[in-house]
């Protein structure tokens, strides 16, 4: 059940965020968060977003058309017969999907700070359909690399901590936001191993292996069954869609905060983030983090002498 609740002042937004009361006092926290920068977007993974679709149309449109063909020449061969044309669809945005990261390791072992995955396992996707209706459960940790790294993928980043959170609601780097949103989703029957969910999987990667996610406190949901939403329906599903549709699911309770921004308002945010040591350099601990916050700090603040010093 998602139940939207409108926020009326900065101080009241992270009186809501700090509130053990409300999330727990940290020791045993099932509460995971994440923040978006319009209160208008919904919960949906890069890889499903229509930006994205928009941007690998002609890729997308290859892979139907040799799809097609492949469904001319065996017509019976594991089609699924509920709607072929949604099926070919969806077989083509994952071939699509799974290429985009077979890439990005081939080049980060190019690069010497990652290892490659198989080719092979790719050209296969050209001849048969059959493993992409396991892609769900075959390339999650694969999958969190390129997250972070800025790839879309079909996971969605989420935190322990909900200042954090705030701060990816903040988008540091344009003057104009007007909107933003803090989603807070009990966890709880999702880490409860007695209870499968079939809807939503959480994604919790070794954080030694990967320090933005040591650093953000991070995890990751990724929506199951996603081939038998898109065959019937045509489209990918949000989380919102999932919990509140879906009669089938166990039940989650999410909370989305909305806040509309005043003049001030987003200096104040960063500057009380940064007093609670949150800034881009701290969560991505990098030299281009620290190059971007300069960057943000001096469009925000001007000349502002005190922000050395917060």
């Amino acid at each position: 059940m998602l139940e939207v609740v409108q926020v009326g002042s900065v101080d009241e937004l992270f009186a809501l965020l700090r509130s053990d009361t409300r999330w727990g006092d940290g020791l045993r926290q099932r509460w995971i968060f994440r923040g978006q920068a319009d209160k208008r977007w919904r919960l949906k993974p890069g890889a499903w977003r229509d930006d994205f679709i928009k941007r690998y149309s002609n890729i997308i449109n290859e892979y139907e058309n040799r799809f097609r063909h492949i469904r001319a020449v065996h017509p019976k061969d594991s089609w699924r017969g509920l709607n072929w044309e949604n099926e070919i669809k969806y077989y083509a945005h994952t071939c699509l999907e799974k290429t985009l990261i077979q890439e990005f390791y081939y080049y980060m072992d190019i690069a010497g700070v990652g290892r490659s995955l198989a080719r092979d396992r790719f050209g296969e996707l050209l001849k048969s359909q059959s493993d992409v209706k396991d892609f769900d459960y075959g390339w999650e940790l694969e999958m969190v690399a390129c997250q972070h790294a800025g790839l879309p993928t079909r996971l969605l980043d989420w935190t322990f901590n909900s200042l954090k959170a705030l701060y990816f609601s903040i988008d540091v780097g344009k003057k104009e936001q007007s909107s933003l949103a803090i989603y807070a989703l009990d966890a709880s029957i999702l880490f409860d191993k007695n209870h499968i969910n079939e809807q939503i999987g959480l994604i919790q990667p070794l954080r030694f292996e990967h320090s933005y996610v040591r650093n953000q406190e991070g995890i990751f949901t990724v929506l199951r069954k996603i081939d038998h939403y898109y065959l019937q329906k045509g489209r990918f599903p949000d989380i919102e869609s999932m919990i509140n549709t879906d009669v089938n699911a166990i039940p989650l309770t999410m909370y989305k905060f909305e806040y509309n921004l005043g003049d001030g308002d987003k200096e104040k945010i960063v500057k009380m983030l940064l007093r609670a040591q949150i800034s881009r350099p701290h969560l991505m601990p990098i030299p281009e983090s620290c190059a971007t916050q300069a960057q943000s700090n001096i469009i925000l603040f001007g000349s502002d002498p005190d922000i050395s010093g917060l």
